[in-house]
């Protein structure tokens, strides 16, 4: 366990490892012996840049959690049979995205867990994810009041969106030594796109990027390193596929979301801005 305060349900520390992130935030649910409903609502801020079902996974012991994403009719249907097998062997469930479930399908979630939570196996709880922006109201009041509410706080600006990107990187850094620069810009990228996101008419409207658009970047980015570096230690920064790193790696991933034609010469212009061998060299 990370927390030191059992009681603590809110999560405003500065952005740090993000696994002791998630188990500082779900520490206070994971020690409560018996609840009325083993629920549990993880609530996260719209563009905050953190990803409650990613932090609940982190939270979970390994092989004890499943995830299913909501907001269509298919994954509310591979929800309903989740929850009776995570009852059955004291697993997690996580149920990412609550907000875009249907609201017949919410006001009967509190009625099932009700009906199993008596004879669920030990250690068997339902996470709910949510982003909240102040008009959440198709999350029913019963079944709120009946969750331990985690509020996953995030702080603004660049510099609060480069450490929380950085937690993403882990230790790993495979050579070649310039990885660790393309990593880098692929960071500050992620910084500006997601934090231009909070003001009013930066975008046409309130995209959502966050961690997992910045985990496809990066796992796309040493892909494409990989494949000019050849095993070796060093490549010259002219020899990296900036083109592709700008347009394929970082443009396709977050363009994937943009709906205007406004709005993709903004990403990419960051894009040709940050992700490019001007930048790389420009840290010297």
């Amino acid at each position: 366990r990370r927390s030191s305060d059992p009681t603590r349900i809110d999560d405003d520390e500065p952005p740090g490892d993000a696994r002791a992130l998630a188990l500082d935030a779900l520490a206070a649910e994971v020690d409560l012996a018996a609840l009325a409903t083993p629920l549990v609502l993880v609530a996260t801020e719209r563009n905050s840049g953190r990803d409650g079902a990613r932090e609940a996974e982190a939270a979970a012991a390994p092989g004890v959690v499943e995830t299913i994403a909501l907001g269509d009719a298919d994954g509310e249907a591979k929800a309903g049979d989740a929850l009776a097998k995570a009852a059955e062997r004291g697993s997690w469930l996580v149920l990412a995205n609550a907000h875009l479930a249907s609201e017949k399908w919410l006001r009967g979630l509190e009625g099932r867990l009700r009906s199993i939570a008596d004879a669920a196996a030990p250690g068997f709880r339902v996470v709910l994810t949510a982003e909240c922006d102040g008009s959440n109201a198709r999350l029913p009041r019963r079944l709120v009041a009946r969750a331990r509410v985690v509020a996953l706080g995030a702080e603004a600006g660049l510099r609060a969106a480069l450490l929380r990107h950085c937690a993403l990187l882990g230790d790993a850094w495979p050579p070649p030594v310039e990885r660790g620069r393309v990593r880098c810009l692929l960071a500050l990228a992620h910084a500006v796109v997601s934090e231009r996101a909070r003001f009013a008419h930066a975008w046409t409207k309130p995209y959502e990027w966050n961690d997992v658009d910045a985990a496809c970047a990066l796992s796309a980015a040493d892909r494409a390193v990989d494949d000019v570096a050849d095993d070796s230690t060093h490549v010259a920064p002219d020899a990296l596929p900036w083109a592709r790193l700008a347009n394929a790696c970082f443009g396709a991933t977050y363009g994937a979301r943009l709906e205007r034609a406004s709005d993709r010469r903004s990403l990419d212009a960051i894009a040709s801005r940050v992700v490019s061998l001007d930048a790389f060299e420009a840290a010297d």
